[in-house]
């Protein structure tokens, strides 16, 4: 078999290889619902264990019972959203990661 590092301490069959990785998704329809910020680390599919997560918000104070989180064993990462205003819409959600010295960050919009 033919593996290839994906620069995220992992090798990946060279046929599974698709693009630069990690990468991160947020679970954006159980924010509003749950008040949780769920989301997934993985490269190229491949959930990623013990990546650091920082979450920041477009509000102008801390939000997050945690601002920084880490991946679980299957590259799941999770924290509650303490004081949610239910009044505010349009709250920028952002979770960052650094892989191999680059800045990675995904942001959705929770209404």
């Amino acid at each position: 078999m033919n593996k290839k590092k994906c620069g995220c301490g992992r090798s990946i069959l060279r046929e599974d290889w698709e693009n630069k990785c990690p990468g991160i998704v947020l679970d954006s329809p159980k924010i509003r619902r749950n008040n949780t910020v769920i989301g997934k680390v993985t490269c190229n599919g491949v959930p990623l264990k013990d990546v650091r997560v920082a979450l920041n918000s477009s509000l102008n104070k801390d939000i997050f019972s945690s601002n920084h989180v880490i991946t679980n064993e299957v590259g799941i990462f999770s924290t509650k959203i303490l004081g949610l205003p239910d009044n505010k819409k349009n709250i920028k959600i952002s979770a960052t990661i650094k892989s191999n010295g680059s800045t990675i960050t995904v942001s959705q919009f929770i209404t």
